[in-house]
């Protein structure tokens, strides 16, 4: 199906990726705001579909939250890192892919600055809705 602008919603995502070229793929979170603010594009609804359509036929490949297209492999920038600090470790079960947890977090710079927190954040292990290195 051509979206506005006569490319199609698969041709927008894949532009996105390569966009991105990251080495693990785009983040369904990345493609929802690249979508928007670079494609117009914000039927959510629809991206889903060609999501699913495009990894069933082969023209994406999906780990975990992330879509990459098959043959296609990006390097990491030298400098980039995420160091994660656990300050407490949780008392309860391990979690699993697919199930709803609530963190306390605080995310720094190297340089000390906090530039996020929240005190109940939730979402979903491997449900795309945040970004890696949760």
């Amino acid at each position: 199906k051509k979206a506005s602008g006569g490319s199609s919603t698969l041709e927008k995502i894949m532009r996105g990726i390569r966009q991105a070229a990251a080495p693990g793929g785009s983040s369904l979170v990345y493609l929802k705001k690249y979508l928007k603010s670079e494609e117009g594009f914000e039927n959510n609804s629809m991206l889903l579909k060609t999501l699913k359509k495009a990894v069933a036929d082969g023209k994406l490949q999906q780990e975990k939250s992330s879509y990459s297209i098959p043959g296609e492999v990006y390097k990491p920038p030298a400098d980039e890192t995420v160091t994660i600090t656990e300050v407490t470790e949780g008392s309860g079960a391990a979690v699993e892919s697919g199930a709803a947890v609530t963190m306390k977090y605080e995310g720094r710079l190297a340089d000390g600055t906090v530039f996020d927190s929240a005190e109940k954040f939730k979402f979903t292990i491997d449900g795309g809705e945040v970004i890696k290195g949760w």
